[in-house]
């Protein structure tokens, strides 16, 4: 065993936290069948989601895979599967900023920054 100072500067225990509640409210991330994966035109940044079969709960996490740099992506979601059109407005919350953008179309930009938020979960809202 190896015993930690919790309060340590640079623990993620706040952001554990934050995660592990997003988790218990957001029923698509207690599914394990259906993680897919989504473009995004920077390979540091990965984008997957996860929904509800009733496509009432859908939920998009991207992530920067680079702990050193800042990656900004045009990534793309799936709006026909959700019966969104292309020309169609729809609004994500942050959940780990808890902001909203809006949105239109097929996608839109994130930048991650690994020392402020090097990941974004959204909640997908029509």
């Amino acid at each position: 065993l190896k015993s930690r100072d919790w309060q340590a500067p640079g623990n993620i225990v706040d952001f554990i936290t934050t995660v592990n509640r997003i988790r218990r409210q957001h029923r698509a991330l207690q599914l394990s069948t259906n993680l897919v994966f989504y473009p995004a035109d920077d390979p540091h940044v990965l984008l997957y989601g996860k929904m509800t079969p009733a496509r009432d709960d859908v939920v998009f996490v991207a992530v920067n895979l680079d702990p050193f740099a800042t990656h900004s992506a045009r990534v793309e979601l799936p709006l026909a599967e959700l019966g969104v059109g292309d020309d169609q407005p729809y609004r994500l919350h942050e959940l780990l900023t808890d902001t909203w953008q809006e949105w239109r179309g097929r996608g839109g930009r994130i930048t991650l920054d690994p020392a402020a938020e090097p990941a974004a979960i959204f909640h997908f809202q029509r």
